[in-house]
């Protein structure tokens, strides 16, 4: 929908932007090819843009379960920002948790130092949540998300 694009005037908008309003819009509309298609092409013009590669990767990991790319993506977000957000650190964990679930069975050694990542990452997400909310519910969630990756890496080196 055209009218929810924001309003400023045509030479204000560079080109990175249309692509990043038409990555939302397509996000909206569910279709997800175009959207990654949309970040894509913005990133070929500005390159480290670290909520761009947030965005897709979020595409990447829920409508895709791509959790490689979904991880390559959450990286580099992590890498070009300049301030810590602790959902990015949420969703890198969350990412390297189930790609070493998914080549746990093709190579135990890399989805070891995958798990090994996602527990860092989940304790920097969870650091960051309580600095920025100062709230017990970030501790429960270090706890848990924690614990399930410790779990999981438990299971890998058992299994070796």
């Amino acid at each position: 929908d055209l009218h929810s694009f924001p309003t400023r005037r045509s030479s204000d908008l560079r080109l990175y932007d249309v692509y990043d309003l038409l990555g939302i819009e397509y996000t909206k509309l569910k279709d997800y090819n175009k959207a990654v298609w949309a970040y894509t092409e913005e990133l070929k013009i500005h390159e480290d843009n670290p909520s761009t590669y947030f965005k897709r990767g979020q595409i990447y990991c829920d409508y895709f379960c791509d959790y490689s790319l979904a991880c390559e993506d959450f990286d580099r977000a992590i890498v070009f920002s300049n301030y810590d957000f602790y959902l990015w650190y949420h969703y890198c964990g969350y990412s390297h948790v189930h790609k070493g679930e998914m080549n746990f069975k093709k190579d135990k050694e890399q989805a070891l130092k995958d798990i090994t990542i996602a527990i860092e990452m989940y304790k920097l997400a969870n650091k960051f949540q309580y600095e920025d909310t100062n709230s017990q519910e970030a501790i429960k969630s270090y706890n848990a998300t924690v614990k399930y990756a410790e779990h999981r890496k438990e299971e890998i080196l058992n299994s070796i």
